[in-house]
């Protein structure tokens, strides 16, 4: 590893009192790695160096706005990339679709530095002016012992029913999400419930590559939480529920599932078909 720190150091020989973090890196067939900034005390300037030819399996840099696409880094055996860590370094790798995709990674540290990451809130999840709300025959029991900790949802068939939809856009931010927004042309519509207001509201689109990580915001709040899906899909083992215990919630097409939150948060990943829900967060009064 001497010739590459050696490398690193005089290509930023400007930075003094510095270490290195180096590790080698190895993705397999379906390998992949999410957004992130690499915002770790210390670290200064991220680098890789390929070992190994891949078609796949791309170093993508995010722009500012962490999600326009600003560069594309294939694999190639002896390539070395880099780029400066910041609260910006938006950055991923895409799946690996063919051969084993091996690198050299790491990172040149200079000591005391302090590296914060932007604290990216998601504004799609605002409740729409225009939104209705409808009387559905939800139990007063399940709304009555928040304490309540087994995984308990209900569920109710709403019958076939369609959503004009407006508009879809990716949304993000991708450190916590990769999702579209789908605007709604049909007037928004949501259950209500009594001594709960509705806090938060959405109407997502899911196809593969897409996420719902553990940070994204719909896990900020997890006490005195009532969660409402309408799901426009069947989907198995769609939402990971993670608690002591991983369970799973399966969507089924023109169905509303409710449940108490108590503590729980949830994500979603490995899509590999298309899926619609409405995803509505409701806070105890």
């Amino acid at each position: 590893m001497d010739f590459l720190k050696e490398k690193i150091s005089k290509e930023f020989s400007e930075y003094k009192d510095t270490y290195f973090n180096i590790f080698g890196s190895y993705y397999r067939e379906g390998d992949y790695l999410y957004t992130h900034d690499d915002c770790v005390a210390g670290r200064e300037i991220a680098f890789i160096l390929y070992l190994n030819d891949c078609k796949s399996g791309n170093l993508v840099i995010y722009e500012n706005d962490y999600k326009t696409v600003h560069l594309k880094i294939k694999p190639k055996r002896n390539r070395l990339a880099y780029f400066k860590v910041s609260d910006v370094s938006f950055h991923e790798v895409e799946k690996v679709l063919d051969v084993k995709r091996q690198a050299i990674t790491g990172w040149l540290n200079v000591k005391g530095k302090i590296n914060e990451s932007r604290d990216l809130k998601n504004d799609n999840m605002k409740v729409p002016d225009d939104l209705i709300y409808i009387d559905l025959p939800i139990p007063k029991e399940i709304l009555t012992n928040l304490n309540h900790q087994e995984n308990k949802y209900f569920s109710m068939c709403l019958g076939q029913f369609e959503l004009e939809e407006e508009s879809i856009e990716k949304s993000g931010p991708f450190i916590k999400r990769r999702i579209s927004k789908i605007n709604l042309k049909s007037t928004p519509f949501a259950p209500s419930i009594e001594s709960f207001n509705l806090i938060k509201y959405e109407y997502i689109k899911m196809e593969p590559n897409d996420y719902i990580l553990v940070n994204d915001d719909i896990n900020d709040k997890t006490d005195n939480i009532l969660d409402v899906f309408i799901f426009m899909d069947d989907y198995d083992n769609l939402i990971k529920v993670h608690d002591s215990d991983i369970s799973y919630i399966s969507a089924e097409q023109f169905t509303l599932l409710y449940g108490l939150r108590n503590g729980k948060v949830f994500s979603i990943n490995n899509i590999n078909k298309e899926v619609k829900f409405i995803h509505m967060i409701y806070e105890l009064k």
